[in-house]
């Protein structure tokens, strides 16, 4: 299935295992996992970020032994 895009596309990086899908796909699936903690504003993306924030605080407890496998994506 084709795709159109009605304005212009700024790709600003694409890195590691990164992917930019166009037009159609059949599934779409992470060939790996992790977790990443990080405060307000911290995991920001684009071009140009303003990221304005008084006192903040990151929880990193978690409590679940097992997560999602994706072991059959690779």
């Amino acid at each position: 299935m084709p795709v159109m895009i009605g304005g212009p596309l700024n790709i600003v990086n694409i890195g590691g295992t990164g992917v930019v899908n166009f037009g159609a796909s059949a599934a779409v699936s992470p060939m790996s996992a992790s977790k990443t903690f990080s405060g307000c504003g911290g995991s920001s993306t684009g071009a140009w970020v303003l990221s304005t924030n008084g006192l903040s605080s990151t929880g990193v407890l978690d409590t679940s032994l097992i997560d999602q496998a994706v072991a059959g994506n690779n």
